[in-house]
């Protein structure tokens, strides 16, 4: 007996009695950090199940409605994902099962095109290599690569991998006696958000990037059999640097940081993940510190930073998916229309879902 549903993110414990059996998850598929992302979007798990077989996608639902030229298309909606690394999981039994597969992709089909969604984007997780489970629906595209350290080799070998120029940069900061602490009860924490509001305004990120406070004290929070660790630079009192890191399942997420603009040459960062490493590995539990890739997927300065740490790679994927191509059309056509009415052009690029920019 097949059943295919939805879990609102508000109904956590039915949400994490699917994440319990699908076994392998991320922060990212918290109902917890779902409900942190809800002024985006409804968090909702989608689920399909089939006996002892079982895989979910948690997404986030909008209104097509609150686009402006697009109010009147009240009864149409869209999915995407939070901010990170979420995409579908699914248990063992599920994922070597490829009529078990079929069989959830047509049923999310029917559900889609039943609650008039037009379109679904994620970004898939790369280290879980969940982008086998969507073939056939939409496409999946190879944007970049991200990189992380395999907790498995010894520690010595983790550190010989590093590139010269950050060894001798954490060896500097040392010796200038720069420290690295964790703050297990967060009461640095307002002094980490402003130090990260200040690289944010430093970079010239998003809007959407000046999380308030009230996000990182929620974040911080988060339960489940996930946890989240401050680590803080110090040179002398003063906190100079800081990121905050999760732990989720064997892998170490690099997940947010920052650093003072006086000390930007100094990288002190560098000195975070090489002790964020060490205090990993004496948590025999964990397999990978995944630090990431650069803005955007692009090979930048920041993914040629994290890329200075180890050589390996694990590609990342997007996932986009037109549930129905007709009305996607309808709705770009009427975008296109209304930038025109102000005399503006409408962006030609890859941006998706196109009406969205």
């Amino acid at each position: 007996m097949s059943e295919f549903y939805i879990i609102p993110a508000d109904k956590t414990r039915e949400w994490m009695d699917v994440l319990s059996v699908v076994e392998q998850y991320d922060f990212y598929h918290l109902p917890g950090y779902h409900q942190l992302h809800e002024d985006s979007g409804k968090g909702a798990l989608v689920v399909f199940r089939e006996g002892e077989k079982i895989i979910a996608l948690p997404l986030l639902v909008r209104k097509i409605s609150s686009i402006p030229g697009l109010e009147k298309y009240t009864d149409c909606f869209d999915a995407t994902s939070v901010y990170g690394y979420a995409g579908p999981v699914a248990n063992k039994k599920a994922a070597s099962d490829q009529k078990f597969l079929n069989s959830a992709r047509e049923a999310f089909f029917c559900f889609a095109k039943q609650r008039n969604w037009v379109t679904v984007f994620s970004r898939l997780h790369p280290v879980l290599k969940d982008q086998c489970f969507l073939v056939g629906l939409g496409e999946t595209v190879k944007l970049g690569s991200t990189v992380g350290i395999d907790l498995s080799l010894p520690y010595e070998q983790q550190r010989a991998n590093y590139r010269k120029d950050h060894k001798y940069g954490i060896n500097k900061l040392r010796r200038q006696g720069v420290t690295v602490r964790l703050d297990k009860t967060f009461e640095s924490l307002h002094e980490f958000v402003e130090i990260y509001h200040e690289t944010m305004k430093r970079v010239g990120a998003d809007k959407s990037y000046f999380f308030p406070y009230s996000y990182f004290s929620k974040l911080c929070s988060l339960k489940n059999g996930c946890a989240f660790h401050l680590f803080l630079c110090n040179s002398g009192d003063r906190i100079v640097s800081g990121g905050l890191f999760s732990e989720c399942n064997q892998i170490i997420q690099y997940h947010l940081s920052g650093t003072i603009t006086s000390w930007l040459r100094m990288a002190p960062m560098k000195l975070i993940i090489d002790e964020v490493r060490l205090w990993a590995n004496q948590r025999s539990e964990m397999k990978y510190f995944h630090l990431g890739g650069g803005v955007g997927s692009a090979e930048d300065s920041l993914f040629r930073f994290k890329a200075g740490f180890s050589p390996m790679r694990f590609p990342f994927h997007i996932w986009r998916w037109i549930v129905q191509h007709d009305l996607y059309r309808q709705l770009v056509d009427e975008r296109r229309r209304w930038y025109e009415k102000r005399d503006e052009n409408f962006p030609e690029n890859d941006f998706f879902p196109a009406y969205r920019q």
